[in-house]
Order: C-alpha cells, then structure tokens, then sequence
C-alpha cells in the first residue's frame, strides 16, 4: 500500500478494508449464497482453503470436500485451523501432531468443532 505518512491506523484499515471489498470475485455474495452461506462464512471457508493448498488450480476441489462436509454436518478436518488456535494461544510451531488433532480446547479445531 502506498499511504500517506499521516495516516492514523484507522485509515489504514479503512484503506485495506476497501482494498479487499474491491478484490473479491464479482458477485462474490450471491455465489456464497448459493453454496448456503453467508458473506463472512465464504471468507472463512475461502481463507482456510489458501491455507490448506497454495495451488489455485487445486483450490476448487479441496473448497468442495470442505463444502461437501459441512453439507453433511462432517467435521472440516482442516489443519489450518488447529495452526491458528495454536498461534491465538501463543504456540507459533508450523507443524501438529495427533494431540493437536484431539484438542478440544482450541475452539478453531476443525476435527473437534
């Protein structure tokens, strides 16, 4: 971003927040409606997609085993999400093991929630 030095940090996350409405695919609401979400709940399911693969070509298809769980009241499953419990806790390691896996008490564990 290219901001003016007097920006206060309201201004700056106004500018980034217009940034990201202005980025979002066209008709980015409608289509999270149609898959049975809301606008924020497309957002979430779309970040932990980037995270879960890096390859937009794959993104489709891991988007639609996330989709198809939900669809079904299946856990996500989704590592993304154990990492940034881990990292609201305060734990910044890159890698999880089955204990992660098994912590009920990381509300973003996406194998327990």
């Amino acid at each position: 971003y290219k901001l003016p030095k007097n920006f206060n940090e309201i201004k700056v996350l106004e500018a980034m927040y217009r940034n990201f409405k202005e980025n979002l695919p066209p008709n980015f609401k409608e289509k999270a409606a149609e898959k049975g979400l809301t606008e924020y709940q497309a957002l979430i399911v779309a970040s932990i997609v980037q995270k879960e693969t890096y390859k937009a070509e794959e993104a489709p298809l891991v988007a639609s085993v996330f989709l198809n769980r939900l669809k079904i009241n299946m856990p996500m499953q989704a590592d993304p999400t154990i990492l940034y419990g881990n990292f609201m806790r305060g734990r910044f390691e890159i890698k999880i093991d089955k204990k992660d896996l098994r912590d009920g008490t990381n509300e973003y564990n996406t194998y327990k929630i």
